[in-house]
């Protein structure tokens, strides 16, 4: 639930500032799946076939991973990036995905 409220305003913002700008939110051709720490199809089905520790260890690994490919993203939105809500935004991000790694991590723990 945590990660549906954060992703939901995101969505949105970027939506809005697509279209104030009047740029599609599709590009044709674009590839979701090849984006900085998105998992592959494999992956994808390795969990939904786990169970248990198994899922919960597994589930924790790749939302980890997809957390580190957004705040890569981030990071290279702020050292190009000029216009000021992006750069707001790439910095949210990346400090909201670092603690939500941490959170994560710490659930591996005993």
């Amino acid at each position: 639930e945590r990660i549906r409220a954060a992703q939901g305003p995101e969505v949105g913002l970027l939506r809005a500032w697509l279209n104030t700008r009047d740029l599609p939110a599709d590009v044709p051709g674009h590839d979701h799946g090849s984006m900085r720490g998105m998992q592959s199809a494999e992956a994808m089905r390795r969990l939904a076939d786990a169970r248990g520790a198994t899922f919960d260890r597994l589930f924790v690994q790749m939302m980890s991973d997809h957390h580190r490919g957004a705040i890569v993203m981030s990071t290279d939105l702020l050292k190009v990036g000029v216009d000021q809500p992006m750069q707001e935004f790439a910095t949210a991000v990346a400090v909201e995905q670092s603690a939500e790694i941490t959170r994560m991590q710490a659930l591996l723990t005993p």
